[in-house]
């Protein structure tokens, strides 16, 4: 760490997450700024919010755990995207609102905005970088935003974050991707162990072994390869499963060969639950999913959902994707498999009548990755 290092920066965190914890972004960008904080730098900052109508950005100032907090409105209709995806004047307010500024990290931000950001940090020596977490593939959107959404892809990924001073990526896939950057750092999901989120109280439960799938069944997880699974080991094994981020017609809506079913006996459909009531049953549960498909998307994230599991204890059968082969001897409770059904099975088998106590991991705790995020130069 060189010299320059040593003294606090401040540091803008901007985009389009929603505090304190209504995104996986929020989370994200939460336990970085602790991680920077502990650094000794000052951590502000600019995300979105969905409730609120337009008012100046500095009259939004609220504090979040110790961080001063800023929010401009997310977009409610077609009229209100081309000022949401190009428009860096918030953030100019908010620098010359907290006294300046010293570095500014964009998180997956839109590339009309990030050019015009650039370009303005470069004019009055401030640095800025990139925390990236994600690279979508465009065959997985709709063909209405493919052309939008495909050159603000293309544009921050292959051209804008070649350009920075820093980039903080969440995968080994993504530095590699940007090996030929300097200053990029890898750093996966992270989190706080000492929040009273992770002392919960687990969720009432009965003896059978009991899965939970918590997230978004919409975009990457193949739920229904799970559910048929479950149902299946049901037959011969007492099993149970909790389906937290989804109804039961919202699964029937994205998996229209099921219309005309009933839910299995095993399953339970809890909808869309408040993010530590997910943890309680999370942390309740011996097992939990993440069942994805080999793809660029899927390789360059890192599931959150994989950090929460280990946080809490919680097994995870999960598929071989991103960064998780790296943990296969740090978790024992991981079952990496490309044969989901007999994985579940033979789970369920070794499992039965076992009641034994968990191990939570502090693995993505931020204090663990201080010597890694002093690296990277701000």
């Amino acid at each position: 760490m060189n010299e320059t290092q040593k003294i606090g920066k401040t540091i803008i965190y901007v985009g389009g997450f929603e505090l304190p914890d209504k995104n996986a972004a929020a989370h994200r960008v939460l336990a970085m700024a602790k991680l920077l904080r502990a650094c000794g730098h000052r951590v502000v900052l600019l995300g979105i919010t969905r409730e609120q109508e337009s008012v100046p950005v500095l009259q939004t100032r609220v504090l979040c755990q110790g961080f001063e907090c800023y929010a401009i409105p997310y977009p409610k209709g077609l009229r209100e995207w081309p000022i949401y995806l190009a428009d860096i004047e918030p953030i100019r307010q908010v620098i010359q609102g907290v006294g300046g500024a010293d570095a500014v990290v964009c998180y997956n931000y839109p590339a009309a905005a990030f050019i015009r950001l650039r370009r303005d940090c470069r004019r009055n020596r401030r640095r800025i970088l990139a925390d990236c977490t994600e690279w979508y593939n465009m065959l997985e959107i709709s063909p209405m935003f493919k052309l939008i959404k495909g050159m603000d892809t293309w544009l921050r990924m292959r051209v804008i974050q070649k350009q920075l001073d820093g980039l903080i990526v969440i995968s080994h896939y993504l530095q590699r991707y940007y090996k030929m950057c300097p200053n990029v750092v890898c750093i996966p999901p992270l989190v706080d162990t000492a929040d009273d989120k992770w002392n919960c109280e687990p969720k009432p439960r009965g003896s059978e072994v009991t899965f939970v799938y918590v997230g978004n069944p919409g975009h990457k997880d193949k739920l229904a390869q799970i559910l048929e699974a479950v149902s299946d080991t049901a037959q011969k094994y007492p099993c149970r499963l909790w389906v937290i981020g989804a109804t039961w017609q919202d699964f029937v809506r994205l998996n229209p060969e099921w219309h005309g079913r009933t839910p299995p006996p095993c399953t339970v459909f809890l909808g869309r639950l408040p993010h530590e009531e997910s943890l309680a049953y999370l942390k309740s549960a011996d097992c939990s999913f993440i069942i994805r498909d080999d793809t660029r998307t899927n390789n360059a994230g890192f599931p959150t959902k994989f950090v929460e599991a280990v946080t809490l204890g919680t097994d995870v059968i999960a598929s071989d994707i991103s960064d998780l082969h790296l943990y296969a001897n740090q978790v024992p409770g991981l079952y990496l498999t490309s044969d989901v059904r007999q994985t579940i099975l033979r789970y369920t088998a070794e499992h039965e009548g076992k009641t034994g106590k968990k191990k939570p991991l502090p693995l993505f705790d931020y204090r663990n990755w201080l010597q890694t995020i002093r690296k990277l130069e701000i």
